[in-house]
């Protein structure tokens, strides 16, 4: 394969990956049958990052390949998209309207093709923990509220799968 994409927490070993930071989440990245290893990209501007963890990766093609995950920054923690295309990556903060609450955290994602993802995940509003889904088209993101079952204080979607924009499901 050209390109494949794994992720790993960076716990609990980081045995013969020489000075790769074990605190951060790590790529291995596959490119013409020679595995390379580096930290996550973080996005600009949440200041010091102490950790960041991967929750997936999808790649609709050999040019693109999107990991996602959270991070626990100076600014406080977030979410964040590592976006490939073709050349390197690059990082993007998530960032939800403040309607919907703070602090999001995503539980998964899914990329049917090139140019559209779609990431579920628990934001913070009010003091009560809330869903939420964010999908991402070549035309910018845009986010939903994913209401709470009956009789459940919350939320916390953890796997998705989209076959295309606007048919996805989710699992709490």
């Amino acid at each position: 394969a050209d390109v494949s994409v794994v992720t790993d927490s960076g716990v609990p070993s980081c045995q013969g990956l020489g000075s790769v930071d074990c605190s951060r989440g790590r790529i291995a990245q596959e490119v013409k049958g020679r595995w390379h290893v580096f930290p996550l990209p973080a996005p600009s501007g949440i200041g010091n990052l102490r950790d960041s963890i991967a929750v997936g990766v999808s790649c609709p093609n050999l040019r693109a390949c999107i990991v996602a995950g959270d991070y626990d920054a100076a600014s406080g923690p977030g979410a964040f998209i590592d976006v490939y295309g073709g050349a390197r990556w690059t990082s993007h903060r998530l960032y939800v309207p403040r309607t919907m609450g703070s602090s999001p955290t995503i539980g998964a994602f899914s990329c049917p093709r090139s140019g559209l993802c779609l990431a579920v995940g628990h934001v913070t509003r009010n003091g009560q923990v809330r869903g939420f889904a964010a999908e991402w088209t070549a035309h910018g993101p845009s986010y939903t509220s994913i209401p709470s079952p009956p009789h459940a204080s919350s939320l916390f979607p953890g796997w998705v799968s989209c076959p295309s924009s606007g048919h996805c499901v989710a699992l709490d």
